[in-house]
């Protein structure tokens, strides 16, 4: 498993592994670490996750497919990573269908299937993970009033 980071200069590399999974870096940064990877990711049917607020997939699951690689992105919103919530937080979790905030776990569970065997057939899928939070886009405005 390849783990990059837009946070670190450096990258964490585990033996055995066959994902590379990319945090909501450049563009170009995204296909300079894709390029690297895709002779290790070839050679073991690897998968790569793009962990993302925005969709940017195409049109690489139709580069990737012939070689084997599936690629998916993972789209979350509304996760608490912070303790106390900012005041912000508290009016996102009023706003998402669910009534409650996504923990780091159902990001990591979501990586976990998309990388399974149980997801073997599935590639260029965009997961989203938010709690209903994207259907409810017009309390956007709501929030920052």
């Amino acid at each position: 498993m390849v783990l990059l980071s837009p946070y670190e200069s450096k990258h964490v590399s585990l033996m055995g592994r066959n994902t590379l999974c990319i945090y909501d870096w450049s563009d170009s940064d995204t296909h300079f670490a894709i390029h690297v990877a895709v002779p290790h990711l070839q050679k073991t049917n690897g998968s790569i996750i793009q962990i993302s607020a925005l969709a940017g997939l195409a049109p690489m699951p139709q580069k990737l497919g012939p070689k084997g690689i599936r690629l998916n992105a993972i789209n979350p919103d509304a996760t608490q990573v912070f303790e106390p919530l900012p005041p912000i937080w508290e009016k996102t979790r009023e706003f998402t269908p669910l009534k409650k905030l996504g923990q780091p776990l159902d990001i990591a569970k979501a990586v976990a299937f998309l990388i399974s065997s149980d997801a073997q057939f599935i590639t260029g899928a965009n997961l989203v993970v938010d709690g209903g939070f994207v259907y409810n886009v017009g309390a956007l405005n709501q929030l920052f009033q």
